[in-house]
Order: C-alpha cells, then structure tokens, then sequence
C-alpha cells in the first residue's frame, strides 16, 4: 500500500439493495454475494444500474472515450434513478488523462444563492442536516460539469452523449424492485410539490466539499498497524478501524467547508505531526463514545460510476441529488427535481462550512484513484467509489484494504462484510460477520446494530491491467460491470 497513492475527492447518494431487518436467524451468510470479477481488453464501464452502464458501453463502442461514457452513464441514471442523481443536483469526478499522463479533477457543486444567509435561515426555522424543501436548495452544478468535461476532455458533444437518456426519457424503462420499493417510499413526500407529483407519481402513485478527506486520515492513522495480522474483519481489525472512523470524522465536522473559508487546510490534517496527535487517541481494547476534533494548525442518498476506455483514460465519478429526490422541488415543464445539499451548511457561527451566500455547502460525496509508481512515473491503477453518505469514507477505507492488504481482487474488495459506525458507540456490521466477532466488540464498549443492507454503501471499481481492465460492481445495488 506505501507504493499507492490515493487522491481521493470529495463527493454522495443513497445506495440500495435487498433489505435486512430484524434479528438475524440461523447460520450467517459467509458473504455479501459471489459474483467474479469482469475483465476486458479495450473499456469497461461500472454502474449502479445495468441500462447506464450499457450505454456508457454503447459510447464507448462508438469511438467515445470515457469522459463521454461516463456523462451518457450519468444522464442514464438520472432517469431511471431520479431519487438518486440527476441534473439538478451536484457532481464531482477524478480523472486519468492517459495522454498526459495526469490526473484532473472537477468540482462541478453550486453555491448557496445571493439571499442564502444564516440570519433568513434561522428565521424560517432551517434545519441543518435533515431540511428538505426550498430552503435546502443551492445552485446545482452537474449540468455545468457535465459540459466541462465533455468540451475539455471528450470526443463527443454533449448532445451526442444525452442521447440514450433522452431516448428513455420518451420511451420509459423498466424499473427494478430495489428501486421501485425506494421510489414507492418517497410517495408522500413527493405529494408535497404539484411538480414533483406530476413528474415521479404518474396516476398518483410509483413506475412498478466534501468528506473525501477522512479517508485519508483514516488511512494515515493506521498505517502504523499490522493489520494483515489482526486478521480481516477480526475484533482488534474492525475496532481499529472504527476507532480511526470516529477520530477522521469529528475533524471532518470541525474543520471542512468551502475552500474558501478553511481555517485549517485539509493538508495540515493529513502532516505526520496532526496524524500523530489524533493516533495518540486510539484506545486498542475500548470503545469511545466521543471524541473531539484535533487542534488546529494554520500551515500553509448518490450515484458512482467509473469508466475506462482503450487509451487509458480512466474516470471516477460521483452525481447526487442528495437526500431521495432531493429538496422534493421539481422545476415545472422540466421533471429533474433540485438537490438538497444546502441542507449541508451548518448554522453554527465561525466555522468552514457556516451558511453564507456565495459559499459551497459541506459534501459527502467522494470519487476516488489510486495510482501507482512504475519505472518512476505515477501511472494509474485503479479508479473506485461508494456511495451511501455517511458510509462513504469508512466504506472506501474498508474497500481499499480489502484489496491492497489482504490482497481480494476488486470484486471479492466490494462484496466482503462491511462495518458501519454512526455516532457515539453505535455500529452496524453487516450479516456475515459472525457472533464471535460481535461478542468481542461488545466486549470492547461497542453497541451493535442492526441496519438494513442499503446502509451500507454501494461500490464500483475498475482496475489497470497490464492488458485491459478488471472491473466490479456491488450486488448490494442493481449494478453491472460490463467491457468489450
């Protein structure tokens, strides 16, 4: 892992998939699924969504690189997972530009309006974190990135690329069970703006700046740990690691927010001197239940897809409307709903991400890349991502070492067993970590949880190879990896 680097971007959605709840019955599964990874010699797209990613494909087939099919994928799923991304929320994506051999990045989140003031919000009763409606809404920005990336980086023109989307927009599409019970959900929510109504309930009813930081600091404080020999998924692996999660996290709530307004930038959080100051925190036999962010130092609901094509151009790429449908606002004549990700803001004085107008609200979402050092040049060597909010930068933790320390090929990384810390004690693990590994836990201060499967994240991930790419996609969501 000490040859990798990961530039990891901040990016968030909600993922899905078949729903655990109540008390566990019976022998746990030994795992989340089974699939084989993919491989293919010249592209491969992974999605959340099996038409996205076939569409990505279809680009790609058409001379497209995989800027194109990556905006073609996206504009796929925001018809045919509305509650999830779309045009009217944000987006941020990684790239390898194979040509100049270079990684860029988009940030392609809007600001909050002109009007947008703290003052207004607290009269009108906002609610950080959980608000929805027209208070929440800040300037959508994908639409903008979109066309960025396209105009800069692709071979195709932004019309060119809409195509498939605009083609199931007027045709229609079949909708899952996973997303028709998430859809379904969201009814009444939905009733509360005639636009939206009209939009996503036809006849009435359902169609049968970001967090990325945290995983590097998580990654940091770890690293002196042998984590091989704790053992995957292992009491003393799993506490570590949810020890390092809140200790990542409480830094995320105290220190990041627009760029603009930073007291501390994210790069003193990740100095040897700050990461020895937040590992000096770790417990290694007990659970802490709160922990305050570290000092500081003044030195200078989402969809995630990734696309490659046969260049080598590789793109990590995350769209969101935040919370399911966003703000629950559809602009009329139009169907895309606006995001919520001003509920983001915090109206707390003094602090990076305080609600102001002109500023970026706070993002969950993360695109991630790692590269690696050949023949002393930074190659690239695996784009990846995991949608879920909250989970996001624990779950690419978690992801990451699967494959880069015990070794898991880029599938078996997205399918194993995932832990899911909240606030406080509380954890969710999900059903194949077995009773011993609980019991332990427990043991250590930790309160177990149950959550359903669609907490804990969704991944897709391509990787490298000498000759063509390997690619996976989590059966916790409808998702495809497919190449050609």
């Amino acid at each position: 892992m000490r040859h990798c680097r990961s530039a990891v971007l901040l990016c968030a959605a909600v993922s899905a998939a078949t729903l655990f709840s109540g008390a566990l019955q019976g022998q746990r599964p030994s795992t989340m699924a089974g699939r084989s990874a993919v491989y293919a010699p010249s592209g491969m797209v992974a999605t959340s969504q099996p038409l996205a990613s076939a569409a990505g494909l279809e680009v790609l087939r058409q001379g497209g690189n995989a800027i194109d099919a990556a905006v073609a994928a996206s504009a796929v799923l925001g018809v045919t997972e509305p509650h999830m991304t779309g045009i009217g929320g944000d987006m941020f994506a990684i790239v390898w530009l194979a040509k100049e051999q270079k990684l860029i990045a988009i940030n392609a989140s809007g600001r909050a309006g002109s009007l947008m003031t703290r003052e207004l919000l607290q009269s009108r009763g906002f609610r950080p974190g959980s608000q929805q409606g027209a208070m929440s809404v800040t300037v959508p920005g994908a639409l903008a990135g979109w066309d960025k990336l396209v105009r800069t980086y692709g071979k195709r023109t932004l019309k060119q690329v809409l195509q498939p989307a605009i083609g199931y927009a007027r045709s229609g599409f079949p909708v899952s069970p996973i997303i028709a019970q998430q859809w379904a959900n969201e009814t009444s929510f939905l009733q509360k703006d005639s636009a939206a109504a009209a939009t996503d309930l036809p006849g009435g009813r359902a169609p049968t700046n970001n967090q990325g930081v945290a995983a590097l600091e998580m990654l940091r404080i770890l690293e002196p740990y042998d984590l091989k020999a704790m053992g995957h998924n292992s009491p003393a692996y799993l506490h570590h690691l949810i020890e390092a999660k809140k200790l990542a996290y409480a830094d995320l709530d105290r220190f990041v927010g627009d760029a603009a307004y930073l007291v501390m930038p994210a790069s003193v959080m990740l100095t040897d001197e700050f990461i020895a100051e937040r590992r000096s925190h770790m417990d290694a036999k007990k659970a802490q239940e709160r922990l305050d962010p570290g000092p500081v130092r003044t030195k200078s609901e989402t969809v995630y897809l990734t696309t490659a094509d046969a260049d080598g151009n590789m793109v990590s790429f995350i769209n969101s409307v935040y919370d399911y449908f966003g703000s629950g606002v559809v602009v009329p004549g139009t169907g895309f709903v606006l995001h919520n990700r001003g509920a983001g803001f915090t109206l707390t004085p003094g602090l990076p991400n305080t609600v102001a107008p002109g500023k970026r609200p706070f993002h969950t979402l993360i695109p991630g890349f790692v590269t690696k050092t050949e023949s002393g040049r930074e190659q690239a060597y695996m784009s990846f991502g995991l949608m879920g909010g909250g989970v996001q930068a624990q779950g690419h933790v978690q992801f990451l070492l699967n494959h880069l320390v015990f070794g898991m090929d880029v599938q078996a990384s997205i399918d194993a067993a995932r832990f899911r810390h909240y606030d406080g004690l509380r954890v969710a693990l999900e059903p194949p970590i077995g009773d011993g590994v609980r019991t332990a836990l427990q043991a250590m201060g930790h309160v177990l949880i149950e959550q359903p499967t669609i907490a804990f994240g969704g991944a897709q991930a391509i990787i490298r190879l000498p000759k063509g790419f390997a690619a996976g996609s989590d059966p916790r969501k409808d998702g495809l990896a497919i190449g050609y």
